[in-house]
């Protein structure tokens, strides 16, 4: 009995033999991992057949139509050739108390608190802060379990 015949019938693919290799519920067949790696989708395949040595001209003339006055056209050229630059966060100007023990992350951020509530500082920044103390705070657990576990490991033998 294969796995077909184990498939509910709504998951029956309506395209049916021409998912060859696949299961009725849609899923790849023992040893059938589906496309190699590296090949290429047979549209963006065609396309770029189609396309060949046109491209420089159609990128001009696109270029050209955007720069006489279609934004649309001029706006996609952009976010192609240029995509939007990532956000990079400017230094905060804000002191957070000593991180030493995992205790220290309480005054941390109740000082995180206190700052969004006065103004000196945003959400997203009061956000990274925290997120910043919680990874101290996990760090700091680790290693403090790691030192007890050899304290133990060493006071057995």
């Amino acid at each position: 009995m294969s796995d077909d015949d184990n498939a509910p019938e709504s998951a029956a693919r309506k395209n049916g033999k021409s998912t060859a290799g696949r299961t009725a519920a849609g899923q790849f067949t023992k040893g059938n991992a589906g496309r190699r790696r590296g090949s290429r989708n047979k549209v963006t395949a065609l396309a770029e057949q189609l396309i060949g040595d046109q491209a420089e001209k159609l990128i001009r003339k696109a270029l050209e139509i955007g720069l006489s006055g279609s934004p649309t056209v001029l706006v996609a050229l952009l976010r192609t050739i240029a995509p939007p630059a990532k956000e990079r966060a400017a230094p905060m100007r804000f002191r957070l108390p000593p991180l030493v023990t995992a205790a220290d992350a309480v005054a941390a951020i109740a000082a995180v608190a206190d700052g969004v509530a006065k103004g000196r500082l945003d959400a997203d920044e009061a956000r990274v802060l925290v997120t910043m103390i919680e990874a101290f705070v996990k760090a700091k657990n680790v290693l403090d379990l790691e030192d007890r576990v050899t304290k133990l490991e060493e006071a057995a033998g």
